[in-house]
C-alpha cells in the first residue's frame, strides 16, 4: 500500500472512532480493487468478518467488503438482547431503594416498584403524615390531600396514578391503603416496557 493511499487512511479514522473497523474495512477494499473482484460468496455463519477480495452477500441479503463486520441471525439477535434483559433485572435486583423514611430494601422480582415513590407524604398538598412506629401514612379520609408533584399538580389521590403491568390502574388512594397493609412493593407497568424494550434491541418498538 502506497503512502498517500496511508494518509487517505488516516484521515478517515480521524473522522471516524472505530479505528480498527475502518480500517480492516478500507484493507479490504483495497486488497478487492488490488487484485479484482474475485465473486460473491454468501454468508455461512453469523457474525464475523467479510473475507478480502470478494463481496459477502450476508444473512440480511446485503453486500459486504473485505473486512467489514457480518450480521447476526434474527435468533441470535434475539438471543443477545435476550441476556442484556436478564442482566439489566439483575443489576436493577442488586440495587437496594428506599420503602420508608431511612429504610432500604432490594427488590424480589424485577418488575417491582417501591409503594413509597408514589406516597411520599412529601407529595401530598394538604394534612398528610407518615406514623414511624406504624410505618402508616395518616390522613383525613373525608378531607384527602392532593397531589404536589408538578405532573400531577393539584391531582385528586383518586385519579389514576400507578399502571400495573396487565395495564390496570390503582388510585393513589388504593396504593396508600395497601402500604399501610404492609405492601411495600408492586410491579410496575413502566418496569416491564424498560426490560421488553432492552430485549427487542434499539429501533425495535
Amino acid at each position: 500500500m502506497d503512502k498517500e493511499k496511508k494518509r487517505a487512511i488516516h484521515r478517515w479514522l480521524r473522522v471516524h472512532k472505530h479505528k480498527r473497523t475502518a480500517y480492516k474495512h478500507l484493507e479490504g477494499q483495497h486488497d478487492n480493487q488490488k487484485h479484482g473482484n474475485r465473486g460473491t460468496v454468501h454468508q455461512d455463519e453469523p457474525g464475523g468478518r467479510a473475507a478480502g477480495g470478494v463481496v459477502t452477500v450476508g444473512v440480511n441479503d446485503r453486500e459486504y467488503m473485505g473486512g467489514q463486520f457480518l450480521p447476526y441471525s434474527p435468533q441470535q439477535w434475539k438471543a443477545a438482547y435476550g441476556r442484556k434483559a436478564a442482566t439489566a433485572a439483575k443489576t436493577y435486583l442488586e440495587k437496594k431503594q428506599e420503602v420508608a423514611p431511612y429504610v432500604w430494601e432490594k427488590p424480589s422480582d424485577p418488575l417491582d416498584y417501591p409503594v413509597w415513590n408514589y406516597v411520599n407524604v412529601g407529595r401530598f398538598l394538604g394534612k398528610a403524615s407518615f406514623d414511624r412506629a406504624t410505618r402508616q401514612i395518616k390522613f383525613d379520609e373525608n378531607d384527602p390531600p392532593r397531589l404536589a408533584t408538578m405532573e400531577r399538580g393539584g391531582k385528586s389521590i383518586d385519579d389514576p396514578a400507578w399502571r400495573l403491568p396487565d395495564n390496570t390502574w390503582l388510585t393513589t388512594r388504593q396504593l396508600i391503603h395497601a402500604y399501610n397493609s404492609g405492601t411495600m412493593w408492586l410491579p410496575l407497568w413502566h418496569r416491564a416496557e424498560a426490560l421488553r424494550e432492552i430485549a427487542e434491541g434499539p429501533g425495535k418498538k
